[in-house]
């Protein structure tokens, strides 16, 4: 910790500038002997926060807002609390630096219910797969789908996944640890245990001024993102070329050829079946 204040000033200066000026691909390193240009690399960077419900998705996203923001007022994310009932029932795309020209955003979901685990990790999956876009609506088994719930979300773009990050709840996690090192079998293994907590406070939908925040805080979630888009620029792959898609066109012609066939096969094979079996039944009549 006392390193991370010692160079917490300067460095979020420094992280903050980065962002601010950053543009898709700027972190990219040549691999394999392909040009840059040659990369299939996106318009922005879609970056995408996931973790349990009241993990403090939201709160993250507020407390960027409010270190990052360049200029006009701070659109605070509606946050859920223990003594809340609210929770982020669409995705919700953030311009963190407000800014036209920003090269990321960072996308608001929905938590993941701990009853439903199975169902959360095939919803992630699907966004990781097939895109998201704002206001797209996460719904659950139980969930109300009228009124407010119909908003169209059509009009605005898909975006592609470039980067998860998990937002975690590290009170909880700092409590489960002493629960767990506490066991008596844990205790007689000898495995040493640390005590020391780090974390980001976050903000709620109230927030605060950037020039009340501690100046850790803010490198350390600076520092989460600049990774984040280091990441993304290095999963970018090749554009594909006109030969290619020809390929995936033939591809899928013989795919389609061959289910037709396989059908034609397991039909023949029936009927030849029924014309055995309605055989046999005259037979032994």
């Amino acid at each position: 910790m006392e390193r991370l204040a010692f160079v917490a000033v300067e460095g979020f200066e420094d992280l903050r500038h980065k962002l601010i000026s950053y543009r898709p691909g700027d972190f990219w390193l040549p691999v394999g002997g392909i040009k840059k240009e040659d990369m299939d690399i996106p318009a922005v960077i879609t970056i995408l926060l996931v973790g349990i419900s009241g993990s403090g998705k939201s709160s993250f996203i507020n407390l960027m807002y409010s270190v990052l923001g360049i200029f006009g007022l701070i659109p605070f994310a509606q946050t859920s609390g223990e003594s809340s009932n609210y929770t982020t029932m669409f995705l919700e795309e953030h311009n963190i630096l407000r800014s036209p020209r920003s090269g990321f955003c960072v996308y608001d979901t929905r938590g993941l219910d701990q009853n439903q685990m199975n169902d959360s990790l095939e919803r992630v999956w699907t966004w990781m797969s097939t895109g998201v876009r704002h206001n797209q609506p996460c719904y659950r088994p139980g969930d109300e789908t009228g009124g407010s719930m119909g908003m169209s979300n059509s009009r605005y773009v898909k975006r592609q996944v470039n980067c998860v990050m998990v937002v975690a709840d590290l009170s909880k996690i700092h409590e489960a640890l002493k629960d767990l090192f506490h066991l008596p079998s844990i205790k007689k293994c000898s495995i040493p245990e640390t005590t020391g907590a780090y974390d980001i406070p976050c903000l709620t939908e109230q927030g605060i001024l950037p020039e009340e925040s501690d100046p850790v805080t803010a490198f350390t979630m600076t520092e989460a993102i600049y990774r984040a888009l280091l990441q993304s620029d290095r999963t970018f792959l090749p554009k594909k070329k006109f030969k290619d898609r020809i390929v995936l066109f033939l591809s899928w012609i013989v795919c389609c050829i061959a289910s037709f066939l396989l059908s034609l096969h397991i039909s023949s094979q029936n009927l030849v079946l029924t014309k055995i079996s309605s055989s046999c039944e005259v037979f032994h009549s």
